[in-house]
């Protein structure tokens, strides 16, 4: 997996312990795990709030980074390291706690969805929303969960995107593999 800096400079293959880009089906589609062998100045890069970039162009941002000391010893000296976990920047916002309500009615997924801070330019198949509240203190993505719910559909990252899929539409795609018994 290719991973970058924000400055474009790419983090050594080597250095990667171990990275999974999970992608469901929730309001934030894709997060980031990573383990990298660090040294302070790239855990200091590796930092709450900085941006990474995978080769698929997907921007993360690290909502949380701990250090792990003394993982493995290579030759005389323990090697470091960092486990970060990221957020896809395009939906970050919605993840976190409002400090102030949004009430919206009769408005599309994608108006809700900007409304609660996350930088999309459309959603692949929008719909109306009657009506959604988020109350101060909440945190919007459980809220439009809920509305996905209600609205029997779910949307997950795809090619850079948003997109809205109905959970029948989801079992009349055609299977990518087909596992034998």
């Amino acid at each position: 997996m290719v991973i970058l800096f924000d400055d474009g400079q790419q983090i050594r293959g080597d250095l990667i312990h171990s990275a999974v880009l999970r992608s469901d089906l929730a309001p934030v589609p894709a997060t980031l795990e990573a383990e990298v062998y660090s040294d302070d100045d790239l855990e200091r890069r590796l930092g709450e709030g900085k941006t990474l970039t995978l080769g698929s162009g997907d921007r993360f941002t690290v909502v949380h980074c701990v250090r792990v000391d003394g993982r493995t010893v290579q030759g005389e000296r323990q090697r470091n390291a960092v486990r970060v976990t990221a957020l896809l920047s395009a939906c970050l916002d919605i993840a976190f706690v409002r400090r102030t309500a949004i009430i919206k009615e009769g408005a599309t997924l994608s108006a809700i969805y900007r409304a609660a801070g996350a930088r999309l330019k459309t959603i692949d198949a929008d719909f109306p929303v009657p009506r959604f509240y988020c109350p101060i203190s909440e945190t919007p993505s459980f809220l439009i969960a809920r509305v996905l719910q209600e609205e029997g559909g779910t949307v997950r990252w795809k090619n850079g995107r948003l997109q809205f899929v109905r959970l029948p539409d989801l079992f009349r795609q055609k299977p990518i593999v087909t596992v034998p018994d």
